[in-house]
């Protein structure tokens, strides 16, 4: 797309003995822009960072953002917390001086989509937790940027087991064929065999949080969402609010999952007022 500049697979230090991989996409040189640090969906299961990038990834990047996508581990590869593990080193990495490239890092903000959205979610109440491992190299978080995110993925799951046939042509028959017919448990797959000792991590984030610690988030959700319930973004904004986290909730009247009206429009210019009300003076 003229006007933006795309690097692909850039190479950072991953835990567990591998490679992390980001794309970059931005107007102008990476410095110039707030950064927004973005987790793609697929249900923890499947997806990647150049996943619909044209539809949801150069929106942000016209809009005046240095859209980084990071490539996490899927729960084929690792359970929770390697995906929160993935998203932490990222995050850390924007600030290395070795790492070849100049950013903004005192207007960072991460954001996703559904499964993304969740890792987002537990980024932005973690912080604390993971500037312990850190340190000074992790850059401060101004704001989370969240649509139909998954909160609870246990919860997530149990909606889709007692959820009726999809209608056709909605986003969950797609998700459905996708799978085979059977509802997919992909909160269970996240977290490993047995809840018990993988607890939902909604559940022990949320509850430890320091919400002096923790950054305003935007929240927006469908109200035609045939794949992630809005209870499931009711529940993240009655948590956060509830603790004095600040955080605005965007439902937008008949859009369903992956719509395209959340990268245009009404959504994308919320998205850009969080950003210059959270924003940081350039460095």
């Amino acid at each position: 797309m003229s006007g933006i500049r795309h690097v692909y697979d850039v190479q950072l230090p991953g835990r567990g003995g591998g490679s992390l991989a980001v794309d970059l996409h931005f107007t102008g040189s990476a410095d110039e822009h707030p950064v927004l640090l973005w987790f793609h969906g697929g249900g923890w299961t499947r997806g990647g960072r150049r996943a619909s990038e044209e539809k949801i990834l150069w929106p942000y990047a016209r809009a005046g953002l240095t859209v980084v996508s990071v490539g996490y581990r899927l729960s084929g590869e690792a359970n929770h917390p390697a995906q929160l593990d993935d998203a932490f080193d990222a995050l850390a990495w924007l600030s290395d001086p070795e790492s070849g490239y100049s950013f903004d890092t005192s207007r960072v903000f991460v954001g996703g989509g559904s499964a993304g959205g969740h890792i987002a979610s537990l980024v932005g109440v973690n912080l604390r937790r993971y500037r312990r491992r850190h340190g000074d190299a992790l850059p401060p978080v101004r704001g989370v940027i969240v649509i139909y995110p998954v909160a609870n993925p246990l919860e997530y799951d149990a909606a889709k087991l007692a959820a009726g046939p999809p209608a056709p042509g909605t986003f969950a028959a797609w998700s459905l064929e996708s799978t085979g017919g059977r509802p997919a448990q992909f909160g269970q797959a996240l977290l490993g065999p047995d809840p018990v000792l993988s607890p939902s991590p909604f559940l022990d984030s949320y509850r430890e949080l320091v919400p002096t610690d923790v950054p305003p988030y935007l929240i927006q959700h469908g109200s035609n969402d045939t794949d992630v319930p809005f209870s499931q973004s009711l529940l993240l904004y009655d948590t956060l609010s509830s603790q004095g986290v600040p955080t605005t909730l965007v439902l937008h009247s008949d859009a369903d999952h992956g719509s395209p009206w959340f990268h245009r429009g009404l959504a994308l210019d919320a998205v850009s007022a969080f950003v210059r009300e959270h924003s940081a003076p350039p460095s």
